[in-house]
């Protein structure tokens, strides 16, 4: 038997097509002995099928027969394909179909290769059909199933994808002088433009999906060439002005989006990033560049995470938070009046906390200008009770109760004359130059006041003792009291005669001595706001002795229960008050929303939580 099997195998030399060849064999096995098959399954033997290939010629042997494959025309392949099946039919109608057996038949038993390993094979062979499919394998997987991908048991994958997201065409490429249009992309029809492209975008976009796992976000963060290419990516202007250039519009759009995500997402493993690093200086630029809403609060939160963990900047060692411009605060400051938009609030009130860390070394730069000093008034005290119903009021429990009998209070009437300035503060103004210096000084020692007034000779008076010493020229009486309007601006130089002796008096309405000289910071910030009063008396206009008032009682238990739980904006607005106190412009500025403040806390106690340590350090 061996030896016709080994005749026949050097005798074939003709090539036969491996479906047709299994074909004819069903075909002859088909109209063999069916006595000879039925007695075989009755002494359960399987029917013996061997292949053999040699120089592309098969032979079988089933049921101790040799059967000789007869090649057929391929044109025909299909007719006997349907020829082959209606016989099937037909033998499985009748019930004597005979099971085919594939032992022996290579391929039979062995498992597939795994989608990973598919995946490296693919990426390797640079075949572009095949990087094509296995970025997009990649895509759905990182997006559906990351799990299955360990950037630290894959190192080579993540070599793969940052190689492929570098080969961007737009990170080296340069706009044209003369066209304004990218040298590659002039022909943006040509194939390969577009597929290193579509490469790049892929590799983004799974680079992207895998960094939402925190520990693959910390093994993309090690990789020095990708960070290098982001920045390059990011300072793109055909990237940043989404030029449209044919098909890669859209591609530019993408790739952008999904580089910021990607930086949001590492940023917190590359913190605390020092001065002038580039990353950094690249998305603050961009942030003043874009208009889109979701890369303003993206950029914000990995400038934020950038900030983590800051030092106080020495010599030696300085931080990125230094690089924050005015033009970036007020943006951010300007973010908090958005009452319609929660995202992008918390956005700017994390920002503004990791800004002024640590030790609150930054705040003076925030509260440099007095826009942004009179927004954060205005704004952090709402954002306390953002998204709450407070609407309801109880009736006055005290209404029908007999009226108490309080003790007279009374003003605190106000110095005769102006303080001396300690020796810091003095030799602080004392630098400054005419008549900056006069205008200082008067803040410093006066405060504006309606129904108060000083005499001009007791004003010159109390300038002319506190300077006449220094070297430096005072300035003259007449300029001195014309500048008291630019020091205070609702001030008024006057003169009262008495209607009995006929006697002159020359005053200065709308000032009064301070019971202590204070800061030049806070002195501006009062002239500015000459109506803030003091929030804990009840006195009026004109008035020397306190009233009594109505008390508002707020019926919190009448409120719906979860309206009164802080909500995140809510606590990070607390968060950035307490971290305003530990400086002394800082806590100058929480001092003028004190009343807002404790009105706030008696109307939601929970908020005691967050407030209580710094509503006591204020008045300290």
């Amino acid at each position: 038997m061996s030896g016709r099997l080994l005749r026949d195998r050097s005798a074939a030399k003709p090539q036969v097509n491996t479906d047709v060849m299994n074909r004819a064999l069903i075909d002859d096995y088909m109209n063999s002995n069916n006595s000879n098959f039925q007695q075989q399954q009755q002494q359960q033997q399987q029917p013996k099928l061997s292949n053999n290939f040699h120089n592309g010629s098969s032979m079988a042997m089933m049921n101790d027969q040799v059967v000789i494959a007869r090649p057929i025309n391929e044109n025909n392949q299909f007719e006997a394909f349907q020829q082959d099946q209606q016989k099937l039919a037909y033998q499985r109608q009748k019930g004597t179909l005979v099971p085919f057996n594939y032992n022996g038949v290579p391929g039979v038993g062995v498992n597939s290769i795994d989608i990973i390993p598919r995946i490296h094979m693919a990426l390797e062979c640079e075949i572009l059909q095949e990087v094509r499919w296995a970025l997009t394998e990649l895509a759905i997987i990182s997006s559906h199933e990351p799990s299955l991908i360990n950037l630290k048991n894959d190192p080579q994958l993540l070599e793969k994808l940052v190689g492929y997201y570098c080969g961007c065409p737009f990170i080296n490429e340069k706009l044209d002088g003369k066209t304004g249009y990218p040298y590659l992309l002039q022909n943006v029809d040509k194939k390969i433009g577009l597929e290193m492209i579509e490469n790049s975008v892929d590799a983004a976009l799974v680079l992207r999906n895998l960094s939402q796992d925190g520990y693959n976000a910390y093994i993309i963060s090690l990789n020095p060439i990708l960070k290098q290419a982001a920045v390059k990516l990011l300072n793109c202007e055909i990237v940043k002005n989404a030029l449209p250039i044919g098909d890669s519009y859209n591609s530019a759009i993408k790739i952008l989006q999904y580089t910021i995500d990607l930086m949001e997402s590492i940023s917190s493993y590359i913190s605390p990033a020092k001065k002038n690093d580039e990353l950094f200086l690249s998305l603050m630029n961009l942030i003043s560049q874009t208009i889109d809403r979701s890369f303003k609060i993206s950029i914000l939160r990995s400038l934020s995470r950038l900030m983590v963990r800051s030092k106080l900047s020495t010599k030696d060692e300085q931080f990125a938070a230094d690089n924050v411009d005015s033009g970036l605060l007020d943006f951010v400051c300007s973010c908090l009046i958005m009452d319609t938009d929660p995202e992008i609030i918390v956005t700017g009130l994390d920002f503004l906390y990791q800004y002024i860390l640590p030790g609150g070394v930054r705040i003076t730069n925030l509260l440099k200008t007095l826009s942004r000093t009179n927004l954060l008034i205005t704004v952090l005290p709402r954002l306390l009770t953002h998204g709450m119903s407070l609407e309801n009021v109880s009736v006055n429990p005290t209404a029908t109760a007999e009226p108490l009998r309080l003790i007279r209070r009374v003003k605190v009437p106000p110095p005769e004359v102006a303080k001396s300035l300690p020796t810091d503060l003095f030799q602080e103004i004392n630098k400054l130059d005419e008549p900056q210096r006069a205008t200082i000084w008067m803040r410093c020692c006066f405060k504006p006041s309606e129904t108060s007034d000083v005499t001009q000779i007791s004003l010159w008076k109390s300038y002319e003792g506190q300077f006449q010493k220094e070297n430096k020229k005072l300035l003259p009486a007449v300029d001195f009291i014309k500048n008291v309007t630019n020091a205070f601006a609702n001030s008024a130089a006057m003169v009262i005669t008495n209607s009995e002796t006929g006697q002159r008096k020359f005053i200065i309405k709308g000032i009064e001595p301070r019971e202590e000289p204070v800061s030049p910071y806070i002195g501006n910030v009062e002239a500015a706001n000459p109506k803030n009063k003091k929030p804990s008396d009840n006195l009026t206009e004109g008035q020397s002795v306190a009233q009594q008032k109505p008390v508002k009682f707020w019926n919190s238990s009448g409120n719906d229960a979860k309206s009164l739980v802080p909500s995140e904006i809510s606590i990070n607005a607390a968060t950035l008050i307490n971290g305003l106190v530990v400086h002394e412009k800082g806590k100058s500025l929480v001092k003028s929303m004190e009343s807002d403040l404790l009105d706030i806390v008696l109307r939601v106690p929970k908020l005691y939580d967050q407030l209580g340590d710094t509503l006591c350090s204020i008045q300290q």
